[in-house]
């Protein structure tokens, strides 16, 4: 038998990529999903498919046995670092060898924001259980522009957001997805943290720019005041924390402090991060006046 992956979040847009390319390069993986109706998301791959709900702390313990690595994605959601936490302490109690975490840009910065600061208390979580570590903290997905605003901007051709005229340095999920897979099986990234961006940093109505040429059709960025974009999101029923997170994220980005360029995509990979404009062009559809929706955000 050789080295067993784990790969949890694994029919989300990096973790099911992630597990296309551990096939591709024929080290086929365990797919983790939180419950049975995600599974058929995974026919025809060449995983094998665990069924485990994150907060079932017995569930873990079985998804988790006879792994090798493990690739760590929590969900978006209030409690996901206790959630994070079990699942380091049940991987290291089985016997992992090594985690490679998808973490977020800026993890390490003190105080930084309520996201980095979760993913910062699971990161030391690893570092504390003596596995073997690679953290990933990529900046902010490009495939979010397709998630977040497949309702405004085929309906008025506009998106909203209260991120002023600051650059922002995006990634795509296909990208972080490949330097994940890199990182499982390569030696020589143990030890690291890498932070994943895309090749540049762009306005966001520079972003709108590149959304119209693909689309072949208007779109506006239009910079609200931040109370409004508050009340959409509680509109919208975002709890809290994440409500106010959100907020501190898009606070960060107008003050001009996410728009970091690295060259972690082609030193780990050996090919060039996608840009935006390819990213638009090959989702497109996503903001033609008929679409009825985008993918889902991890």
């Amino acid at each position: 038998m050789g080295t067993q992956i784990l790969v949890t979040g694994a029919t989300g847009n990096v973790g099911g990529e992630v597990v296309r390319l551990l096939c591709a390069k024929g080290a086929p993986p365990i797919a983790l999903v939180h419950s049975a109706d995600k599974a058929p998301a995974l026919e025809g791959s060449c995983t094998e498919v665990r069924v485990a709900d994150m907060r079932d702390e017995a569930a873990v313990r079985e998804a988790v046995r006879g792994i090798d690595k493990l690739f760590m994605l929590t969900p978006v959601t209030p409690d996901q670092v206790e959630i994070g936490q079990t699942l380091v302490h049940l991987a290291a109690e089985a016997g992992v060898q090594r985690i490679v975490k998808l973490s977020i840009i800026g993890a390490d910065l003190e105080p930084g924001i309520a996201l980095g600061r979760w993913h910062r208390e699971m990161e030391r979580a690893i570092e504390e259980s003596g596995v073997a570590w690679t953290f990933l903290r990529p900046a902010g997905f490009m495939q979010n522009m397709a998630g977040l605003f497949a309702a405004t901007v085929p309906a008025q051709g506009m998106f909203f957001l209260p991120c002023g005229d600051a650059a922002v340095c995006k990634v795509d999920a296909r990208d972080v997805s490949a330097v994940a897979a890199s990182t499982l099986l390569d030696d020589g990234w143990e030890g690291q943290a890498l932070t994943v961006t895309g090749p540049e940093a762009l306005t966001y109505h520079q972003i709108a720019a590149l959304m119209a040429e693909a689309s072949d059709r208007p779109v506006t960025y239009v910079d609200v005041p931040a109370e409004a974009a508050r009340a959409g999101l509680e509109q919208a029923c975002v709890p809290e924390p994440m409500l106010s997170a959100f907020m501190e994220l898009w606070a960060l980005e107008k003050a001009g402090d996410a728009a970091e360029v690295t060259d972690v995509v082609e030193r780990v990979t050996g090919a060039p991060p996608r840009s935006f404009a390819e990213f638009a062009r090959d989702n497109a559809a996503a903001w033609a006046p008929a679409a009825a929706g985008g993918p889902a955000l991890d």
